[in-house]
């Protein structure tokens, strides 16, 4: 072991001394890597069912993005989703046409460019070998590749955090201000991505400060730095607060969607440290955050704006917390853990699933569970130096802290990881390699921290290893494509898997089954599904359609009213149920419609 110990350290060395004298030809074939990896994937997801079906999000920030194109977008509401995405998408559809496909293309540049500057990261964090370790890791990161590829907003998030995280760390060795402009600038654009980034702005216009007085760079130097991150931060904000204050009156300065993300995030009812779905609310992003709006209208007896029922949810969770403190403790514990947990729990994709489908994914792209576990140990034993460990650790403290208070999934955690792979790489790079300083005795606490987090990473979470709604949205895929048998294949595996969203799965054979007439077992399928989930207002809605079919009008008016009374922001429901009480109770049809007529004015002011 000493000798192969040996053999390795000069092999690297030499490998060091390579980049060194050839540092351009290096960072070129780098990102040329980045390229081949992440258009060889690009091809084999566009030769996929995926291809032309768009996902939630996707769908909605494409229909964003062509009314923005065309000239058509209006709204007399603040954001209901970040911007920026919206507008960037919106020039690639005026100049290339409205097809997803060139998102995909963007998002794959992205993803290159992220390479580069994780290696400028890491080449900060530890010289040009370290820089390479990680540009290369992020080459083959798999959760980097996949959302490379996708239309989603994912990739300008993870790419708009290194930057934030590259400037940040630039200006700390530095005493001039450009730098600090263009780490506000990047950071306030991250907020425009993702919300998330509040934490890291507030973290930054602290950490600026503090930095230049440790360097003893005196109060007018202090101030100055702090200023020109201020007016970076602010270039980049103002237009969309300009906006919002002038179309809805109100100064806001991200997205009315924090209240209902922290009652999600720490629902005491869910056992899981992650994202759960409620009965009162559509899980579509579409109905989302109107039917959000509407149940806390409900519950307090008035209208609310948007942001007004995002401050009463919040207050819905301040309240829970100091009902039931122990529990809301342990919530935040379990929340924690998943921080630094393997599982990748995705909203949209998830690569294991993905495997089964996609050829490319079987390749062994790196994950997690090796990144975290040696970018903690890093991170925690001082390995990077005292002035960068400080700095790294309040940047992932910042933002990891977001995730803890509302919950994490793959996209919302994939962003921080531009910043833990060139730790990792640095931690790699120290233990094959040690300087000086890094004696046997530092070596040791790092393998035992590491560790520690690889455990940690492993522990078998409630919630984890749950792909439900992998096969859920699978099936919904193949069923849009033409293939219904397929579809009810994969539903059928989800219903067994009996797991977090296995409902929908019943739901959606429910639907299906009716649609080909077989009102027995659509029968069996809803009654799967138990009136206290999160799907049941879907179940009894599917229940009075086939009610209705079966020409028992009191039945369907019964399931529909059930159905209101889960979730009462659902038009179409409502719609069916007054033209059923027109027939047999007209005064109370007026006044379903009545009542029809105020849920249509949350929808209509979006």
């Amino acid at each position: 072991m000493p000798v192969l110990g040996a053999m390795m350290n000069v092999a690297l060395r030499r490998v060091a001394g390579f980049i060194e004298q050839w540092p351009r030809a290096t960072i070129a074939l780098l990102l040329l890597t980045a390229a081949v990896v992440r258009s060889v994937v690009l091809f084999d997801i566009s030769h996929s069912p995926y291809s032309d079906f768009l996902l939630m999000d996707e769908q909605i920030y494409h229909s964003w993005a062509v009314q923005l194109a065309e000239g058509t977008f209006e709204s007399t509401r603040i954001y209901e989703f970040t911007p920026l995405p919206a507008y960037i998408m919106a020039i690639v559809y005026r100049l290339f046409g409205p097809e997803p496909f060139y998102i995909r293309i963007v998002n794959l540049v992205y993803g290159i460019l992220t390479c580069w500057i994780i290696f400028l990261i890491g080449k900060n964090l530890g010289g040009r070998t370290v820089g390479l370790i990680s540009g290369v890791m992020a080459c083959f990161y798999g959760p980097f590749v996949l959302y490379s590829v996708v239309p989603l907003k994912t990739a300008l998030a993870v790419l708009l955090f290194a930057l934030t995280v590259y400037f940040f760390l630039s200006a700390t060795d530095s005493e001039g201000s450009g730098r600090k402009v263009i780490a506000g600038l990047a950071a306030g654009l991250l907020l425009n991505v993702r919300p998330h980034g509040i934490a890291v702005i507030g973290c930054l216009l602290f950490a600026f400060p503090v930095i230049d007085w440790q360097r003893k760079a005196g109060l007018g130097k202090a101030v100055a730095g702090t200023a020109a991150y201020a007016a970076g931060l602010l270039l980049a904000i103002s237009p969309f607060m300009a906006r919002n204050y002038f179309v809805a009156g109100e100064l806001a300065l991200t997205t009315p969607q924090a209240g209902q993300n922290l009652y999600y995030g720490n629902q005491l009812t869910n056992p899981t440290p992650y994202y759960r779905p409620l009965a009162f609310a559509a899980s579509s992003p579409f109905k989302q955050g109107v039917q959000f709006t509407i149940e806390a209208s409900r519950r307090t007896g008035k209208t609310l704006s948007h942001r007004e029922a995002s401050a009463f949810w919040m207050r819905q969770v301040f309240r829970d917390a100091l009902e039931r403190p122990v529990g809301f403790a342990w919530k935040l514990w379990g929340k924690g853990l998943a921080l630094f947990n393997r599982f990748e729990p995705g909203d949209h994709y998830h690569i294991d699933f993905l495997k089964k489908v996609m050829p490319t994914f079987r390749f062994p792209f790196l994950s997690l569970w090796i990144v975290m576990p040696l970018a903690m140990a890093t991170l925690l034993t001082g390995v990077a130096g005292r002035k960068k460990s400080l700095a790294v650790f309040a940047v992932f403290g910042a933002y990891g802290a977001t995730l803890v208070i509302l919950y994490t999934n793959t996209r919302y955690r994939l962003p921080v990881t531009a910043l833990l792979i060139p730790l990792a790489a640095l931690g790699l790079w120290r233990m094959v390699a040690p300087n000086e300083k890094d004696g046997p005795c530092r070596r040791w606490v790092f393998l035992l921290v590491a560790v520690g987090f690889f455990i940690i990473a492993a522990l078998p979470l409630k919630g984890t290893g749950d792909m439900t709604a992998y096969y859920n949205t699978h099936g919904v895929v193949l069923k849009k494509a033409g293939h219904p048998d397929k579809a009810l294949e994969y539903w059928r595996k989800s219903s067994r898997m009996n797991g977090a969203f296995s409902v929908y799965a019943d739901i959606s054979m429910a639907a299906l089954y009716f649609k080909a007439g077989d009102m027995s077992t659509a029968a069996r399928h809803l009654a799967a599904v138990p009136d206290d989930s999160f799907a049941a207002a879907q179940k009894y809605h599917l229940l009075g359609n086939m009610m209705v079919h079966g020409q028992k009008p009191m039945e369907a008016v019964w399931a529909y009213e059930k159905s209101l009374s889960i979730n009462s922001g659902q038009r179409k429901v409502r719609s069916q149920l007054i033209q059923l009480l027109r027939l047999l109770d007209p005064r109370r049809a007026a006044l379903e419609y009545r009542k029809l007529k105020y849920i249509e004015g949350f929808y209509s002011q979006r």
